[in-house]
């Protein structure tokens, strides 16, 4: 698996799907700007309520245009390889680039600093795991974007993803069966973390949404979905359905 991770790595240098890397944390410290006071809590709620949806479904659309620019896929299933473990490489490698993407968004969040110290109200420690959380609740989301981008294409797939899913997750996440929503996970739990409600104001210290139950199995539960859709999207690539 470790070549197939470095073969699918090198094939994407020089690519867009590298550069959102940046472009994404950069995207998303531009938006907070317009929000100086409040700059760290907006950076941090544009990404994981609107941008990373949008990151990660791009993200899966440059990977399949790759593909499809280079061997149209049909290469592939002649040469003596695993074809899962391209697929699976594809999706560790994009969800790698995730890690490294909220990772960067939130040490970038710190970054006001330099035009509003006071805006700068969540300790250090609790936007690393609050960067670690996002990616986790999240990784679900690259299986299930890069079967939609090869099936329907970009704006399919960018409608469903980052417009439609996003704003479902928005409206459940303060109902009593928000963790059925997986699209909800993420905006629910950076509530306790962070102390940031979904409108991106801060939590008073007597809101129910900074209730910490149910945090374990919501992890466990995006893992969980992320498992099953990978190993899902894998056999539908590897008998060549997803064309």
């Amino acid at each position: 698996m470790i070549q197939y991770l470095k073969a699918e790595h090198l094939k994407y240098k020089n690519t867009l799907v590298r550069r959102l890397i940046y472009l994404a944390p950069i995207i998303t410290i531009l938006l907070a700007l317009s929000s100086p006071l409040c700059f760290q809590a907006e950076a941090l709620n544009w990404w994981y309520t609107f941008l990373a949806a949008g990151c990660i479904s791009l993200m899966c659309a440059f990977v399949q245009e790759k593909e499809v620019k280079k061997l149209k896929y049909r290469a592939l299933f002649s040469l003596p390889i695993s074809i899962k473990k391209i697929w699976t490489a594809k999706i560790i490698l994009v969800c790698c680039y995730l890690f490294i993407v909220c990772m960067l968004v939130c040490v970038g969040s710190f970054s006001g600093y330099l035009i509003a110290p006071r805006s700068i109200v969540i300790t250090f420690g609790r936007v690393m795991i609050a960067s670690v959380v996002i990616a986790i609740t999240s990784i679900w989301q690259i299986p299930f974007c890069l079967l939609l981008v090869k099936r329907f294409g970009l704006f399919v797939t960018i409608m469903i993803n980052s417009m439609v899913g996003v704003m479902i997750g928005v409206l459940v996440v303060d109902k009593s069966l928000w963790y059925l929503c997986p699209y909800s996970w993420t905006t629910r739990l950076m509530c306790p973390i962070l102390g940031i409600l979904p409108n991106g104001l801060m939590a008073k210290a007597n809101d129910p949404l900074l209730n910490k139950n149910g945090m374990g199995i919501t992890l466990i539960l995006a893992i969980t979905l992320f498992i099953i859709l990978t190993m899902y999207t894998s056999h539908q690539y590897s008998k060549g359905e997803v064309e």
